[in-house]
C-alpha cells in the first residue's frame, strides 16, 4: 500500500544533520518533498526514487515523504506551511488516487511525540487531510 508520510523538522534538526553529513557516510537526509518555513514546496527526491524516511521504516517503496517545517517553539504548523501542506496532499492524493487513510505522520509509525499538537488534537490533522 502506498502512503504519504508527514515528517516534522526544525531548523536545528536540519543544521545538525548537515553537520553530521559532512563527516559521516551513514547519515542520510532526504524527503521527496519539503515545505519551508515560508510555505515553499520543493521536490528534493523524485517520486520514482525512494526517500530515506520511507525506506528506513519499510513502507511500500512507492510511498512519499514530506518534511514540513515546525518552529522550535511549537510543533503547530504556521498558517502558510499548513496551507502548502494541504495543497500538496490534495495534489498527491488526486494524482495517485489515495485518500486520507493513506496519509500518516511519524507518530503513526514510530509512536514518537513529534507533531504532538496534531497528535493531541487529531481533528486538526484530519482537517489538513483531503476528503
Amino acid at each position: 500500500t502506498k502512503y504519504i508520510l508527514i515528517c516534522p523538522y526544525s531548523i536545528n534538526e536540519i543544521v545538525n544533520y548537515i553537520e553530521k553529513l559532512r563527516y559521516q557516510d551513514e547519515i542520510y537526509l532526504s524527503y521527496n518533498y519539503i515545505i519551508t518555513e515560508i510555505g515553499e514546496v520543493f521536490c528534493i527526491v523524485p517520486e520514482n526514487e525512494v526517500s530515506y524516511p520511507t525506506s528506513s521504516i519499510k513502507l511500500d517503496f512507492s510511498s512519499i515523504s514530506i518534511g514540513v517545517f515546525v518552529s522550535n517553539k511549537s510543533d503547530k504548523l504556521e498558517e502558510r506551511v499548513e496551507e502548502s501542506l494541504k495543497e500538496l496532499l490534495k495534489y498527491l492524493c488526486k494524482k495517485d488516487a489515495l485518500n486520507s487513510k493513506n496519509i500518516k505522520v511519524e507518530y503513526d509509525i514510530f509512536s514518537t511525540r513529534n507533531f504532538s499538537h496534531y497528535i493531541d488534537n487529531y481533528y486538526e490533522l484530519e482537517r489538513i487531510k483531503p476528503i
